[in-house]
């Protein structure tokens, strides 16, 4: 009998008084979870001693045997949220638990992931698939680096120090190894088998040649489908927390889950390793001549149809109705149908909330014309008509922002809306700058979101040996959607800080927008206003972000002067706008290195005023910082109030003794 379980584990019998044990059914129940194990940097502990600190390889869950037998594990499954959790793990054939003893199963060993965020339901079934115990918790209430344990007298779980292989209250101060339940062994079939029904749920299955029929879809996920095509031959890929950029027309070897969710048949996939690219094959679409009474048989499946009638404007989830009882999905492309409209269109079938669907991938699945008669332009890709995976030659962009990072902005010369995309260069630098107009060759990329041209070589990149001032398209409000501008280089207008800078150097902007320092260090304080900011609109982490590339582009909101003795405009003031006449006497004094204007004057002007210091020197020749001042009365108590914003140029106050300020 081989016994992985609770090895090397020295318990020291210091019981500490806790509100209740779990209740013993004298059988197998679960016993204690530990969900967000905290890592080395913060003092975690790793509790199955394999190195690696963290919920990645310590997350744990514990199983105890309440009776006064020994009780066989084998081929019991553990498993969490039934159908649509991570993949359920089966124990070995010699797993066996003593009376009261207490086995643990780790997350590395089980690849059974428990949701911090979401909440999880753990579910343990024996060898006859009967559910012996389960125990679940809710979104966020497990603390970091405390385990859950049922309470036995009461729903509510208990927050506890960890104690694998332990009761609670125990101190546990050694390695505790795993109880041997692994992922079961997949099993070779098709698609056909899946979608014909000769397969159970639940199974490991491993696809073998089968070809990618779409894009990453708006959840990260994607369409495949047998080479060859034909009905039962496609299904969806559901990946559960696994990074990968599909590409059309990739021949795939594919392990994961087959599942049901709400009745669509889909391959459950928790890990990038399960997915090897083995060569490529041309996707085929099967033309439907005759529309079908039911289209479950082309469920997943990617097909052609003809002089299909758009029946219904399309609804506030992009859905129409066609003509052959499907609906326009907009999934993957923003069709832009409208009731009415003729179209050829290919694309793929799916299931849900009831209703069989059509989902195009991209604007040439509309056109029903072919990418070779199509000259390639930034529009086409970003609108779709040049499908991610397509290599492309584009012809006199104007490059909009020099490299960066491995990366640089094109968009069309004519500039607007969809205009713009990031040039990913790889690991070798590519020697171009603002306004070069060039020729370049490229990979069409979805990349977490944000559509990019990738190239491979030097000779991706030729310079035509023009240049052009490269067109900003100017926004004065925040748009419904930043989508169109993705790329392209924008101005805003009027446009106010909400937030300085924080570590990683970006700032929000009012519009609901980012400001990030990638090309430019700019220094910026909650409320500073201006009159434009230029830059290209980049997303990322989930954010569209302006990056202005030099001093030029950011441009300060500056008030003229008014030295009529009347109000200047200030539509934000609510009090009464202030002026300086010009014969008033108005001595300043400077503290460049606290960012303080003081004023005495003879004037009744109200302290509080804001006043922009213009390129100010004094007699050691240094520069007091360009910004916002606070007007203050002189030897009078400071009181912020809004003033005016007023323009003091050519003024060269008394500089504090010390050091010089550092130039801003």
């Amino acid at each position: 009998m081989r016994r992985v379980a609770i090895g090397i584990c020295l318990l020291l019998t210091l019981f500490i008084p806790v509100e209740a044990e779990p209740t013993s059914t004298g059988g197998i129940v679960i016993s204690e979870i530990l969900v967000s194990p905290n890592n080395e940097n913060f003092n975690g502990t790793d509790w199955n001693g394999d190195g690696v600190f963290g919920s990645s390889s310590d997350q744990y869950i514990e199983l105890w045997n309440s009776g006064d037998a020994p009780i066989s594990l084998a081929n019991w499954t553990l498993d969490d949220e039934v159908g649509f959790g991570s993949q359920a793990c089966v124990f070995g054939s010699d797993v066996v638990l003593d009376a009261d003893e207490r086995g643990v199963i780790y997350r590395v060993d089980s690849e059974i992931m428990l949701s911090y965020y979401y909440g999880d339901e753990i579910n343990l079934f024996d060898a006859d698939g009967q559910l012996v115990d389960n125990l679940s918790f809710g979104a966020n209430t497990s603390d970091f680096d405390l385990s859950l344990y049922p309470n036995g007298s009461g729903p509510d779980l208990i927050n506890g120090t960890p104690t694998p292989g332990a009761p609670m209250g125990t101190e546990v101060n050694a390695t505790v190894l795993g109880l041997d339940c692994q992922p079961p062994a997949a099993v070779e079939n098709t698609i056909f088998d899946i979608q014909s029904g000769n397969v159970s749920t639940e199974t490991s299955i491993t696809l073998t040649d089968v070809v990618v029929t779409s894009p990453n879809d708006r959840s990260g996920n994607f369409y495949i489908q047998e080479n060859g095509g034909g009905e039962y031959s496609g299904i969806y890929v559901y990946l559960q927390g696994v990074d990968f950029t599909a590409n059309v027309g990739d021949a795939l070897t594919i392990t994961g889950e087959y599942v049901e969710y709400y009745d669509l048949s889909e391959l459950k996939v928790t890990s990038v390793n399960d997915i090897v690219v083995t060569g490529t094959h041309e996707p085929i679409a099967d033309t439907i001549d005759q529309v079908p009474s039911d289209w479950e048989s082309w469920e997943g499946c990617l097909i052609s149809l003809n002089e299909v009638e758009v029946t219904s404007p399309a609804n506030n989830y992009g859905e129409a109705s066609l003509s052959v009882g499907l609906m326009l999905d907009d999934a993957i492309y923003n069709h832009g149908a409208s009731q009415g409209d003729i179209l050829n269109i290919t694309g793929l079938v799916t299931y849900s909330y009831g209703t069989y669907k059509l989902i195009p991938r991209s604007g040439l699945d509309l056109l029903g014309g072919d990418l070779d008669n199509l000259q390639p332009t930034v529009a086409g890709i970003q609108q779709g008509i040049f499908p991610t995976g397509t290599e492309v030659t584009l012809n006199e962009v104007v490059v909009t922002a020099d490299v960066s990072w491995d990366r640089f902005f094109i968009q069309d010369q004519d500039g607007g809306t969809f205009t713009g995309i990031t040039v990913e260069t790889g690991n070798f630098y590519i020697g171009v700058d603002v306004g070069d107009v060039i020729n370049i060759t490229g990979k069409i990329i979805e990349h977490y979101g944000r559509t990019q041209l990738n190239i491979s070589q030097y000779e991706d990149v030729v310079k035509t040996g023009q240049t052009s001032t490269p067109v900003a398209v100017t926004i004065s409000s925040e748009p419904v959607s930043w989508e169109p501008y993705e790329g392209v280089l924008i101005r805003l207008q009027g446009v106010k800080a909400v937030t300085g800078e924080n570590t990683y150097g970006e700032a929000e902007l009012s519009l609901n927008v980012y400001m990030d320092d990638q090309y430019y260090d700019f220094d910026i304080n909650p409320n500073d206003q201006f009159a434009s900011i230029t830059g290209v609109l980049d997303y990322n982490y989930g954010k569209f972000t302006v990056y202005p590339r030099d001093a030029a582009d950011l441009e300060v909101l500056i008030v003229p002067v008014d030295n009529s003795g009347q109000e200047n405009d200030n539509s934000q003031n609510q009090q009464e706008n202030q002026s300086i006449d010009e014969e008033d006497e108005n001595n300043l004094e400077v503290d460049p290195t606290k960012r303080d204007v003081s004023s005495s004057t003879n004037d009744e002007q109200d302290a509080g005023a804001l006043l922009l210091v213009l390129a100010v020197t004094g007699a050691l020749g240094v520069l007091i910082g360009l910004g916002l001042y606070s007007l203050n009365k002189s030897g009078k108590e400071e009181e912020l109030v809004e003033g005016a914003l007023i323009e003091e140029e050519n003024f060269v106050p008394d500089l504090p003794t010390g050091p010089p300020p550092k130039e801003e």
